[in-house]
């Protein structure tokens, strides 16, 4: 069984991902927007779609980070 500090810890790594991947994709959204000359439309689904592939690999490492440390414990 996992603690409770360590359960706390991997929630709050999750949160952070979920913050993190629609401000990355918000950013790259304005970007294009304003410095490429991009119309919203054209920039809406490759956007969401950037957003899911961040919040993948930042998720999946911090997993792979989390039980990696877990395992490694006598």
């Amino acid at each position: 069984m996992m603690d409770r500090r360590q359960v706390d810890a991997f929630a709050f790594m999750i949160a952070v991902t979920c913050f993190t991947a629609p401000m990355a994709a918000a950013m790259l959204g304005y970007i294009a927007h304003y410095n490429f000359g991009l119309s919203r439309l054209e920039i809406r689904i490759p956007a969401v779609v950037g957003a899911v592939i961040i919040a993948i690999v930042i998720a999946t490492l911090v997993a792979i980070d989390f039980f990696c440390r877990r395992l490694r414990k006598p």
